[in-house]
């Protein structure tokens, strides 16, 4: 019998559980700006080829992403340092590229180690809902010449009018939504973590403060 398990969080568990297993592996997620420009390409890969994305440059690919790990080469690349903020400035309202996407990723897990492909799916699956907003419109069924009784490929073509482009401007700001908004949950993470430390430390206290009365008595 072989049993597998996986976990964001390998030291977390229980100690006795991680014994059972002799064999680990780490499994690292994206690094470079290639790796996430990639797996954003991946997850919206049908509105790619339907052209509701609307990104400037090349999109790598996997293999490219592992070939050009180390290129800092190229006319699109985007350098982010400090706080990251205004990105409708930063991208002067021009069409942002896929490098500067990846490079904008590889900021945030510069900033945040657990930045890593789990933010590509929550803001990928946001924008996709997003995109998909729409009504169909009625006239499409109370009259069939519209849409009905179209080709497939014009009742395609029609579908695609009703989505709405997935830019790579809404994509920066999404991403930069997620960020911020993992950062307050750790902050407050801490603090709540801070207040049961110290809610424990004034019942030791206490505890002392009590054994040493029942000592001198």
């Amino acid at each position: 019998a072989q049993t597998y398990a996986a976990t964001n969080e390998p030291t977390a568990t229980d100690s006795a559980l991680r014994q059972r297993f002799h064999h680990r592996e780490s499994i690292d997620g994206p690094e470079d700006w290639d790796d996430y420009a990639a797996l954003i390409g991946i997850k919206l890969a049908r509105q790619l080829q339907s052209g509701i994305v609307q990104v400037g440059g090349d999109l790598p690919t996997p293999k490219m992403a592992s070939q050009t790990a180390n290129d800092t080469s190229g006319t699109d690349a985007v350098t982010l340092t400090g706080a990251i903020q205004n990105l409708t400035a930063k991208f002067n309202n021009r069409r942002v590229t896929w490098r500067e996407l990846g490079e904008l990723c590889a900021e945030f897990k510069r900033k945040n180690p657990r930045f890593t492909g789990r933010p590509i799916e929550s803001v990928t699956q946001t924008l996709l809902a997003e995109s998909a907003d729409f009504d169909v419109p009625e006239e499409w069924f109370s009259d069939p010449t519209i849409y009905l009784q179209k080709s497939y490929d014009e009742r395609v073509a029609l579908l695609k009018t009703l989505y709405k482009p997935i830019t790579g401007e809404m994509i920066a700001a999404e991403l930069e939504h997620y960020f911020h908004s993992e950062q307050r949950y750790a902050d407050d993470a801490r603090v709540q973590r801070a207040e049961r430390m110290a809610t424990e430390l004034e019942a030791q206290l206490k505890a002392r403060d009590l054994v040493a009365q029942r000592n001198a008595s």
